[in-house]
């Protein structure tokens, strides 16, 4: 008759005893506490619909003007929507409203050195288009979030919330 091999590895529960079991053996070993885990739960936490940035709106720090041509803009996010400042990210949908041409947006963490080379939405000129995301806050303690205008001419941007996440 064949042997039969249980691996541990085929659940989840099993595979992280099996870490755990590693680390006892081998802080047991050098005489050190080795603490091992699941990192902290992160809590997503729903906010009725909430319409947080709107640049058809006037002038302001959520608001217009529209976005410039091949630009960056800064928005506060949170302390609006009942977004609290412990707020890590926020669950979002995201629209390009009357792009004057082609192009796309990136919604990505305020105070960035550099924006990522990902779209969160795409759109021709003309089409409003919308996407959603879950896009991490500044870790700064601004709350802010960037968006980067990859199009050639302007564009309104509209970002309406439905959670977040601490």
């Amino acid at each position: 008759m064949g042997r039969r091999v249980c691996s541990p590895l085929r659940s989840g529960r099993a595979a992280g005893a099996l870490l755990l079991g590693i680390a006892a053996a081998v802080s047991a070993h050098e005489g050190e506490p080795v603490v091992m885990g699941p990192p902290p739960p992160t809590g997503f936490y729903t906010v009725s619909p909430c319409r947080l940035i709107d640049t058809r709106n006037a002038a302001g720090a959520r608001g217009g003007p529209a976005l410039a041509a091949a630009s960056t803009r800064s928005f506060p996010v949170s302390g609006a929507c009942n977004i609290p400042a412990t707020a890590t990210s926020v669950s979002v949908n995201v629209a390009a409203v009357g792009p004057a041409t082609a192009g796309y947006l990136t919604v990505y963490r305020g105070a960035s050195a550099t924006a990522p080379l990902v779209s969160t939405v795409n759109f021709a000129a003309g089409v409003t288009r919308a996407n959603n995301a879950i896009v991490a806050l500044a870790v700064d303690g601004t709350g802010t979030i960037d968006v980067k205008n990859g199009s050639a001419g302007t564009v309104h941007f509209v970002l309406d919330v439905n959670g977040y996440f601490e």
